[in-house]
């Protein structure tokens, strides 16, 4: 089936948003990714939209982020969260949103600020 053009434009749209940006099923599935999170993981929508996301990154299976998104399910409320990414090795400022279908989970790369701020609490 064709995408409409309503669901094309909303592709358009959040592949424009400088954060990175993917949601999920409720049932862990991916079900969009814009160009940003590509990017951050390496992999192309095409490769990731339907696949489950421990699965297919199980490295972040014990990972607080986990906690983070099965909170925010759970209680149907906002998480949001700092967190150091070692197979990166980068830190991400996550902001995890609920709905009944799922999560949608922006994510920035904070590193450069991670790093200020522990220059300026040693200093």
């Amino acid at each position: 089936m064709e995408p409409s053009s309503k669901e094309i434009e909303f592709h358009h749209v959040f592949d424009r948003i400088t954060d990175a940006y993917v949601a999920l099923d409720n049932n862990w599935r991916f079900t969009f990714l814009n160009a940003k999170a590509c990017d951050f993981f390496g992999r192309s929508a095409c490769d990731l939209i339907g696949k489950h996301i421990w699965t297919e990154f199980p490295e972040a299976a014990d990972h607080p982020f986990r906690f983070a998104c099965e909170t925010a399910m759970a209680e149907q409320r906002a998480v949001s969260m700092d967190a150091y990414y070692e197979l990166q090795p980068r830190w991400f400022e996550n902001h995890i949103h609920p709905s009944p279908d799922g999560l949608t989970i922006y994510f920035v790369d904070i590193t450069d600020r991670k790093r200020i701020e522990d220059v300026l609490q040693h200093s």
